[in-house]
């Protein structure tokens, strides 16, 4: 009996782990965690990118909504070509975003963005805008604007909202459309 009451001590002394076993367990925690913690990056990485996407379309979808409405009141429309994908468009429109009344809305092109201007008189060069009022409203690489009146092609107009014998195109980086 002496000898089993040995025993029973010497295995109650040795309950904990080994070393080796200790270094296994720890690899294994080391591994698990690193590809969960690889997997939750690239979840928040691709949350924050479609986040981001999100934020672009929703700008443009603003712009467009903001200039239909500003065209849709427009008393007069003018359209000129400066260089390739550099355009000037003025709209002498009712919904003005900074004052009231009938108001002079400029947009233009200028180092891959559209930019707003709004004048609240339509008094003088309807090509004019000062550069250091104006707001940056889309980043833009590629835009473009087709203009057909009466059937032909044209880079400068001046067009009356009265005159329906006109089509304007206007695209943003080949992606959206939008059609008057």
């Amino acid at each position: 009996m002496r000898k089993t009451a040995y025993i029973s001590n010497f295995t109650r002394l040795n309950k904990g782990f080994t070393l080796i076993e200790v270094l296994v367990v720890l690899t294994l925690l080391g591994i698990v965690f690193s590809v969960l913690s690889f997997g939750f990056y690239n979840s928040i990485y691709s949350s924050l990118s479609i986040s981001q996407r999100s934020k672009e379309v929703e700008d443009v979808a603003k712009f467009y909504w903001d200039f239909q409405r500003k065209f849709s009141t427009s008393k007069q429309i003018f359209i000129k070509k400066i260089s390739q994908n550099n355009y000037i468009i003025t709209l002498y429109n009712t919904s003005g975003e900074f004052s009231k009344g009938l108001v002079k809305s400029v947009y233009f092109t200028k180092e891959n963005f559209l930019w707003y201007y709004e004048y609240p008189y339509i008094f003088g060069d309807p090509y004019f805008y000062d550069e250091t009022k104006s707001i940056k409203v889309i980043p833009v690489q590629d835009f473009n604007v087709e203009i057909n009146y009466n059937g032909q092609k044209v880079e400068e107009i001046n067009l009356t909202k009265m005159d329906k014998s006109f089509i304007i195109i206007m695209e943003v980086n080949k992606v959206y459309k939008l059609k008057f």
